[in-house]
Parts: C-alpha cells; sequence; structure tokens
C-alpha cells in the first residue's frame, strides 16, 4: 500500500483549489489553507481527511509560523500548491499604488516567501513538490499588472529548482 502523501494548498477556498482537491486520491492528507477558516470547513464539508487553517498571507512571519506548525504537526509536506492569488479586472491606469503592492503583496511575494520555506523543508526531508499556480487570464494587453506579479513569482522561483533537485 503507497504511504499517504500530505498536500498542502494555499488560495483552498477559491474554484481551481476545490478542482484541484477533486483529483486528489482519498488517502491524501489534505491541508487547506485560506483567509477564513470558516469558509474553508464549510466548502470542504465532505472531504475527509482534511485540515483548515488560516492564514494572512501579507504577514511574513505568519507564513514562517505556518510552514513551522505544518512541519510540526505533519513531519513532512510532500507536495506544496502556491494557488492562492488575486487581481481584479480593469485597465492599469485604473489601479492605484496601493492595489498594485496588494497584489504583488499576495502573489510575488507571499508566493516567493512560501516556496523558499518550504523549499527548505523539503531538502532537509530529501523529497517534495512545490507547485505554483499562475493565471493567464489576466495577461490580456490591458491588464498586464495582473501578470506581472505572477510572472516575476514564478521567474524567481526557478532559481531554487535546480538546488532542491
Amino acid at each position: 500500500m503507497a504511504k499517504q502523501r500530505i498536500i498542502a494548498i494555499t488560495g483552498a477556498s477559491g474554484g481551481l483549489a476545490q478542482e484541484i482537491v477533486k483529483q486528489l486520491s482519498l488517502s491524501d492528507g489534505i491541508i487547506l489553507l485560506g483567509r477564513d477558516k470558516d469558509k474553508l470547513e464549510k466548502c470542504y464539508r465532505h472531504v475527509e481527511n482534511k485540515t483548515c487553517l488560516a492564514i494572512d498571507l501579507r504577514d511574513d512571519n505568519a507564513i514562517k509560523e505556518m510552514v513551522d506548525y505544518l512541519y510540526q504537526r505533519f513531519g513532512r509536506i510532500d507536495v506544496f500548491i502556491n494557488n492562492a492569488g488575486f487581481g481584479e479586472f480593469k485597465s492599469y491606469d485604473h489601479y492605484t499604488s496601493q492595489e498594485v503592492r496588494d497584489m504583488f503583496d499576495i502573489n510575488t511575494f507571499a508566493t516567493m516567501t512560501f516556496s523558499r520555506l518550504m523549499a527548505e523543508k523539503m531538502v532537509e526531508q530529501g523529497h517534495g513538490h512545490i507547485i505554483n499556480i499562475a493565471s493567464m487570464e489576466n495577461c490580456d494587453s490591458q491588464l498586464k499588472c495582473l501578470c506581472s506579479d505572477k510572472v516575476c513569482g514564478n521567474w524567481l522561483l526557478r532559481c531554487p529548482s535546480s538546488r532542491a533537485g
């Protein structure tokens, strides 16, 4: 019998995460991370092997504490899926500087921080996979700033892949 995989997913209250969870094995241990634990519990009430946890991805300390907690509680993470992200459908000239910063905080910096911390643990445990989700939906000519934050994060995250093996 195959060993149970431990899979963690950020942005788990969204539709894409819900579709990902449907594709996972019933034996997988699934950690669902999002802003609202109650919403996660409601979305995944039918999933057996789940743990729902709230996190503020704008807070680097909260991310570090979550990584430490996950490894203390579960001992390992086999697959980490960075799915959290957001954007608005409007042209670039209609964004405030704060809106752009908010998108980069979640879509780039939180993704990079979580990935870096998880990669360190996965190297220590000798295995693991990190999957970063980026949407191409927002990459049309008027919405470049919605796409640029995810492109930036994905480009920078290619660097540690050779180290992790």
